[in-house]
Parts: structure tokens; sequence; C-alpha cells
């Protein structure tokens, strides 16, 4: 029924992987009891975060703002005025699916005199150390997308830096403008990652039931230990996607039947058919954009909705993906005992590991000092998918 069929010849799948999704406009009475019964768990044994939490995250943003744009001042050459920089949060914040414990991910944009090595890791990193109220500051330079980590306030928050081609901002700036892809290549790979979540969020049709169904499925895995790219499982941006896609296949459905609709479609997934919410579209950069003729040694293909269209999962492994379908199997299983006797407590029961595993690997981490114990925790997360494979 929501198998994708990629016929030879064809460029992509039909119809992003629908066939006829169900229509749910007028929901029925039981997927309306459900719904309720749901939000009650949710409430009662995996609440939101407190109104104080929430304060203190939206106090601690607006003080790196101010820090932020302080910075960029400070590094102004003479001669140019008005100098800003943006800065925003995204990621798992910006969805409202976060936990008070998650860093908050953010992101400055600054103009083209402000770099990386020199004016982010290097000043922006020493103007930081100076400030009594800023602990556990760390640098992660060797990746994909640079950045920095800390607590401010309290509040952990991790921020990336952007350059643009330009020596100022424009107040309107629009994420989504082409030009955006001349910048260099970190740059690049450090704004993606913002401008995925704001187009997942624009391209559901229903966000708040969106929002509700992705903090299940997310309280869901985490359960079950799947809430973690480092080892090979699915990342939050994954999730955010797997999501909504079933909420742009059904959307007029209520909630519980989004998360039913979930596990069993993806317990039967016909992978390595990509998942993805937008029609990868050529790109006039010339930049390289996911192909399934090109790309066909991709295991599970999770694709990014924003230019450069690619696969967000190509480090997925045949073992990676044997794990997950189980796993999905398990949720469909739970689901279907759920319609039953109506008790979503039993979807989130923690995962039985060591009655499941008799062998698996241990490892410890030893430092002389707690800072330097998590730059080599940062390390060895990294290298955990190379010693697996």
């Amino acid at each position: 029924y929501f198998r994708v069929s990629m016929a030879r010849g064809s460029s992509r799948p039909e119809n992003f992987g629908v066939t006829k999704p169900r229509s749910y406009a007028y929901p029925t009475e039981p997927e309306i009891h459900n719904t309720c019964n749901l939000l009650e768990v949710l409430d009662q044994h995996h609440p939101c975060k407190s109104a104080e939490e929430r304060f203190l995250q939206s106090s601690a943003l607006d003080k790196l703002n101010k820090i932020v744009q302080d910075w960029v001042k400070e590094l102004t050459p003479r001669g140019i005025k008005e100098v800003n920089a943006i800065f925003f949060a995204f990621g798992s914040y910006f969805l409202q699916v976060d936990e008070f414990a998650d860093p908050i991910d953010t992101i400055c944009i600054g103009p083209s005199f402000v770099d990386h090595e020199h004016g982010f890791f290097k000043i922006f990193h020493d103007k930081m150390c100076q400030m009594n109220e800023v602990t556990r500051l760390k640098s992660v330079r060797n990746t994909n997308v640079p950045f920095m980590e800390f607590k401010l306030d309290g509040v952990p928050i991790k921020i990336v830096y952007a350059s643009l081609p330009y020596s100022v901002i424009p107040f309107n700036f629009d994420l989504h403008q082409a030009n955006v892809l001349s910048m260099d290549d970190v740059s690049r790979n450090s704004f993606d990652a913002c401008r995925v979540t704001n187009e997942i969020y624009r391209l559901v049709p229903c966000n708040k039931t969106f929002t509700i169904a992705l903090r299940t499925v997310k309280i869901w895995a985490k359960s079950r230990g799947l809430l973690s790219n480092v080892i090979g499982f699915l990342g939050d941006c994954d999730w955010a996607i797997l999501v909504g896609r079933i909420c742009q296949a059904h959307p007029f459905a209520t909630l519980s039947t989004i998360v039913f609709e979930f596990f069993s479609i993806f317990s039967v997934w016909f992978w390595p058919n990509p998942v993805m919410l937008v029609d990868p579209r050529s790109d006039p950069h010339r930049l390289p954009v996911w192909d399934p003729h090109t790309n066909r040694n991709d295991i599970m293909p999770i694709i990014s909705p924003v230019f450069p269209c690619k696969n967000i999962r190509a480090d997925a492994s045949a073992s990676t993906l044997r794990d997950m379908i189980y796993h999905f199997k398990c949720g469909y299983e739970q689901c279907k005992l759920i319609k039953v006797n109506n008790n979503w407590r039993d979807l989130f029961m923690p995962y039985k590991f060591f009655e499941e595993y008799i062998r698996y690997v241990h490892i410890d981490l030893t430092a002389d000092t707690e800072q330097k114990l998590e730059l080599w925790k940062k390390i060895g997360e990294s290298e955990l998918l190379v010693l697996i494979s």
C-alpha cells in the first residue's frame, strides 16, 4: 500500500514513495479517543519543558545574541557601518521537541571579514572563556560542521558559524535565496543544518500534529537507544523527515493515526528506496545532488529537502538497517496492541538491551580533567562508526 516502486530508467520514486494515501478528513471517534489518551500519557509521564525552563533558555539565547553582535562589531574594519550578524536557534529547539538538558542548536551568520579559524575559533572562543557565566566550553573543529559547545547560565548551547560573502548582511536576508550556496564549504555545511529544519517545518501540512507526533516518536526511539547518529542510528533530522513524510501522506489524520501509520509504513518500507519530502532537483550551482543511479550503494537513504539535496544517512550500514527494521516492527506490534487496550505507556517501555544481547562492546574513556574528558569523549564518539565498521 505504501511501498515505493523504482522502475528501471526512472529518475525518482513514484510520488516520493506514496501510492494513493488514505484520506482522514473525518476522524472517527476511536481515533480521537486514542489521541486524547496519548496526550494524557505524554503529559503525565513525559511532560514538556516547564515555564521556568523555557524562560531560562530564552534568556540565555537573548544574552548570547548580544554577545555575538558585540563580537562582530569588535572585528569590523574601519569605514564599514551598520554591521550586524544574524543569530537564531534551529533543530529540536525550533521544532519544540527538545528537552531542557539537550543542547540548543544555534547558528551565527556573520559578514565576510569574520572567518572561522581566527574570528570564530580564536577571538570568539577567547571572549567566551573570559565570561564567568560560561562553563564547559569546548571547540570541535575536525568535522563537516565545526561547532562550539558550552553552558551559558546553566543552559547547554551548541553554536555553529557561517560566513556570507557580504560586508554588511541585509536585515531582510532570506535563508533560502540561491546565492547563499556560493559560500565556502564549511559555511555551507553549517548553514544547511538550519535550512533543513526550517524547510521541514514549512513542508509539513499541520505543524501542531507534526510536532507532537515527532516528540512521541523521539521518546520511543530514546527508550530503545535509537536516538543517536553517533553510533549509526538516526539523529534528530532523520526522525523529523520520517515523521514529516507520514504527515505529508496523511494531511488530515489525527495524532494517534500518524503514530500508527509511522510504524505501519516503516516496518515494511522497501529500502533502499529513499524517504524524501521534495523531489531532488538539479542544482544551478553544479553542486552534487543525490540521485538514485549515481548513489545506488546507499543502504538507507533519507534525503534532505534543501539544495543541494543529499543523503543525510549515507553512513548507514546493513546492520543499522536490520536493527532499525526490527525496532520499527516491534513498534508496529505494540501499536496493534494499543488499538485494543489503549495503553500508550507500553510504547515507551525501555528496551531490555541486556536480555536481547549477550555480546556487546563496552568502552571506558578516562582523562586527567573533566574538560579533557569532554573533548576526548567527542573524539571517541566521532570514531565509533569507524570502530564498528
